[in-house]
């Protein structure tokens, strides 16, 4: 009696778990985790995207600005090569670019020079609504000067533009490297820096584009090439953030 007594009265056997009870609530668990988890990925895979791209933007912006009004010793300035409009000049502004404004604020642990994206080897890029068009294949096929970070970015830097007043260099920014999506609007980003116009540096965006109903009339997930670039001037416009109506 004294052994099933205490404080006065009977001990109250615990009730275990039974197996199925068990299986049950492991169950509701898992069927609770699939539901959020995959939320809590994207959240977290928007969140070091937008810090990553705007990192990089805040270095190349200071570079490029640096480009627009430094000149070397001998006077030879970006200016002075964009003035010339041919693919050897192109080469020079581009090399000079890289070695005298870009290596002093990266770390860069490959440097491919001035090549095709395809003979790099590197991977294909595709826009928001998946398919590569014709100008996604002029990207691929016209020469960059291409190098990879110590973060994997990997930086495609290129030269648009067909007259002297309206010559511009093109940055593309993969933040992850060759790790996919490899999707523009997610892990690819485009900026534009105009020559010779002052403080013009801005994300790849039609100057129609005014309004954020602008901006996702073209970044959305049936965008090609060229709309699918304007997802970073989005991202700027909206105080890099993406929010829920983000095509991601």
């Amino acid at each position: 009696m004294e052994n099933s007594m205490k404080n006065g009265g009977y001990m109250k056997k615990k009730k275990a778990f039974t197996l199925a009870e068990v299986l049950i609530t492991l169950g509701i668990i898992g069927i609770v985790a699939s539901m959020t988890l995959p939320a809590i990925i994207q959240k977290n895979q928007k969140t070091v995207a937008v810090t990553r791209i705007k990192k990089t933007y805040a270095l190349l912006l200071q570079a490029f600005n640096s480009a627009q009004v430094d000149a070397d010793p001998n006077g030879l300035t970006m200016l002075s090569y964009l003035s010339v409009v041919d693919e050897e000049n192109d080469q020079k502004a581009l090399t000079f670019f890289v070695e005298n404004y870009i290596k002093s604020k990266f770390k860069i642990i490959k440097d491919y020079g001035y090549v095709t994206s395809r003979s790099a080897g590197l991977p294909n890029y595709y826009p928001l609504n998946g398919v590569i068009d014709a100008d996604g294949n002029t990207f691929y096929g016209s020469k960059k000067y291409i190098f990879i970070l110590s973060d994997g970015s990997i930086i495609y830097i290129g030269i648009g533009g067909d007259t002297t007043t309206a010559r511009y260099l093109v940055a593309h920014i993969d933040i992850n490297g060759v790790q996919k999506p490899n999707t523009i609007g997610k892990d690819v980003f485009c900026m534009v820096f105009f020559f010779p116009k002052v403080n013009s540096v801005k994300f790849f965006t039609l100057d129609k584009q005014k309004t954020r109903a602008d901006y996702l009339r073209t970044c959305n997930k049936s965008a090609g090439t060229i709309d699918s670039r304007t997802c970073g001037a989005l991202l700027q416009h909206d105080g890099w953030e993406m929010k829920s109506d983000y095509p991601w």
